[in-house]
């Protein structure tokens, strides 16, 4: 992972993190989704660097993992009618999990 990706990655995710400390949940909540969703995109095309390390590898995978599942779950939350609030609570999680994991990854990048 290229430290120009990873930086764009922890943009993304502190963008997201702001937008859900907002009162406006719905607003939050479309904001973070869109923010998230990016960042689903990026992670997801990073190409699995040969040499790369299993920690650093399963880290990626993880950061994968957890961005899909939260962007999808709040999608079908939303969908389903869900108050914004608890899509809220959903987002904000993944973007606390995530920053752990980009944390992970910055350290191995370093």
């Amino acid at each position: 992972m290229t430290p120009g990706v990873l930086a764009s990655l922890e943009r993304h995710i502190e963008q997201a993190r702001v937008a859900l400390g907002g009162d406006d949940h719905e607003t939050a909540a479309t904001v973070a989704l869109a923010l998230m969703r990016n960042a689903d995109a990026m992670a997801a095309s990073m190409p699995h660097a040969p040499g790369t390390d299993s920690r650093t590898a399963r880290a990626i995978i993880d950061l994968r993992n957890e961005l899909g599942c939260r962007v999808l779950a709040a999608q079908q939350l939303g969908e389903a009618g869900v108050p914004a609030s608890v899509v809220v609570g959903v987002l904000r999680r993944g973007t606390e999990t995530a920053s752990g994991i980009l944390r992970t990854l910055d350290r191995a990048a370093s």
